[in-house]
C-alpha cells in the first residue's frame, strides 16, 4: 500500500535525484541545447520560463501514474461486473425488487379473483 504522507515524499525524492535539492522549488531560464549533426539548430523551450517546478511535475506524474492504477483497477471491476451481470449469476437490488413486486401483484390479483368468486356466490345465496 502506498501512504501519502510517507511514501509520496520519498518517491519524489527519489524521482528527483537528478536535481540538486536546491532547484526542485524554483523555476529557471532553460537554454536551448543545440542539436548534434545540426550546428544552427536548437532544442528546448528558446529561453521561455517553465510553468512548472521540477518539484510540482514529479507530483503530477506520481498522481497521473496512480490515477491511471486506480482507473485500470475499476476497470477490471466494471468488466467482472458486468460478466457476472451478463451470466446471471449477479442479481441486483432492483432486480430482486422487481420480483418481489411481481409476486406480490400475482398474490394481490389471486386474492382478488378469489374475494370476487366468494362475493358472487353469497349473492346467488
Amino acid at each position: 500500500p502506498l501512504t501519502v504522507i510517507t511514501d509520496v515524499p520519498k518517491l519524489v525524492a527519489e524521482m528527483l535525484k537528478d536535481i540538486p535539492q536546491e532547484d526542485w522549488d524554483g523555476k529557471r531560464l532553460r537554454q536551448p541545447q543545440p542539436v548534434e549533426g545540426f550546428p544552427s539548430l536548437q532544442r528546448g523551450l528558446g529561453g521561455l520560463l517553465p510553468t512548472q517546478t521540477p518539484r510540482e511535475l514529479a507530483q503530477n506524474m506520481l498522481a497521473a501514474a496512480i490515477l491511471n492504477r486506480l482507473c485500470g483497477n475499476l476497470l477490471i471491476w466494471v468488466a467482472c461486473a458486468a460478466r457476472m451481470a451478463e451470466s446471471g449469476r449477479q442479481v441486483t437490488p432492483e432486480e430482486k425488487v422487481a420480483v418481489a413486486a411481481r409476486a406480490a401483484v400475482r398474490t394481490q390479483t389471486s386474492d382478488l379473483q378469489h374475494a370476487k368468486a366468494e362475493e358472487q356466490a353469497a349473492s346467488r345465496e
